[in-house]
């Protein structure tokens, strides 16, 4: 099973993302929004 996991400075999962197949991905806007969001 394929997975996204974005992971702060502290080591901290913020975002999780499991797909069912390869082409099961998250859409880039929403990565980049969470990241935009570690900055903060």
């Amino acid at each position: 099973m394929p997975a996204l996991l974005v992971v702060d400075k502290e080591g901290i999962i913020q975002y999780a993302y499991y797909g069912d197949s390869m082409h099961d991905i998250p859409k880039t806007e929403e990565i980049l929004e969470v990241i935009k969001n570690l900055k903060n």
